[in-house]
């Protein structure tokens, strides 16, 4: 939906440069009365000598932003690959466990090419038994048994 109201924006720019320098036409998510008190956008739509050359640079510059921004967001736009799938509730919920970001497998990896750096004769199973345990919380785990159970624990190994 923001990509499609971006690209639209940008074709209506090109017909319309005269509304897109003077700041008249925005974004509908954009909040207007605070653009009306903002220095810097009050600064990039002031009225200046240079007006007629950045008029001659956008019609240059907006399509071509356009059509690169048309190829990176294809996929969701409207006939794209994941526009049709926003809406499949099949795939909802075989997706629904999928986490929405990698923060923690980046952390992870991150971790774990720390530990390369520092130990670099250690195993790949060491360093990934080491990983495991921080990370699953292993001790916090071991800590709430009871001593036997806990005893028991360590040395069925």
């Amino acid at each position: 939906m923001y990509y499609q109201e971006i690209i639209e924006y940008l074709e209506s720019s090109v017909e319309n440069l005269d509304g897109f320098i003077t700041g008249t036409t925005v974004f509908s998510s954009v909040n207007k009365q605070a653009l009306k008190t903002d220095k810097i956008f009050q600064t990039f739509i002031s009225p200046l000598n240079y007006d007629t050359n950045v008029q001659a640079i956008l019609q240059v510059v907006l399509p071509g932003i356009c059509q690169t921004f048309k190829c990176l967001f294809s996929d969701y736009l409207i006939k794209g690959v994941w526009k049709e799938a926003r809406f499949d509730e099949n795939l909802r919920q075989k997706t629904r466990s999928v986490p929405k970001h990698n923060k923690l497998s980046e952390t992870i990896l991150r971790h774990l090419d720390r530990i390369l750096r520092e130990k670099p004769t250690s195993t790949l199973i060491a360093n990934e038994d080491y990983v495991m345990f921080i990370y699953k919380k292993t001790l916090e785990w071991i800590r709430e048994k009871s001593n036997d159970a806990s005893e028991k624990l360590l040395n069925a190994t």
